[in-house]
């Protein structure tokens, strides 16, 4: 008898310290219900007004922090890239600057981007990333289509 896989919540938060079991039982119904709606806003994704509010509670708990969620995601990535014991695994990097320069009352947390008038974070996200064999050369520019398999977020870091 086949086992279920895991959903992408379970798999990737399921072991996330929220401080309390019920915290990461939440957050994986949550994680599991925003991906069965990949586009929109939050309402859009949590249609029902109790799921949007349990979000929005437990998003507001101290012991929820970027730094813990983005943890426990970046640790199943690497779980992942090292349960394929060999091939060619792509780390693609991206540095995205988030400005919050119209947040007043964040001012004191954040540092300086773009040109040094604007305030906010530097986002540098590394996600791995698994190559496929090319489907099919591209006539126009001879250079092959490629597929493969993300893996996901393997070092994502605000600064």
């Amino acid at each position: 008898m086949d086992e279920a896989m895991p959903s992408f919540g379970f798999s990737d938060f399921g072991h996330a310290p929220l401080g309390h079991q019920r915290r990461t039982r939440r957050l994986v119904l949550l994680v599991d219900q925003m991906c069965r709606h990949p586009g929109g806003t939050l309402p859009d994704k949590l249609n029902q007004p109790p799921d949007l509010r349990a979000f929005y509670r437990l998003m507001n708990r101290p012991e929820v922090t970027h730094e813990v969620l983005m943890g426990s995601h970046a640790a199943a990535t690497r779980q992942r890239v090292g349960a394929l014991g060999s091939g060619v695994v792509l780390q693609l990097h991206d540095a995205t600057e988030l400005d919050f320069t119209t947040k007043t009352t964040l001012l004191d947390q954040l540092g300086q981007i773009g040109q040094g008038t604007r305030r906010g974070y530097i986002c540098h996200n590394t996600l791995a990333w698994i190559p496929t064999a090319p489907k099919r050369p591209n006539k126009m520019t001879r250079i092959e289509d490629r597929s493969g398999s993300i893996l996901g977020l393997s070092g994502p870091v605000l600064v």
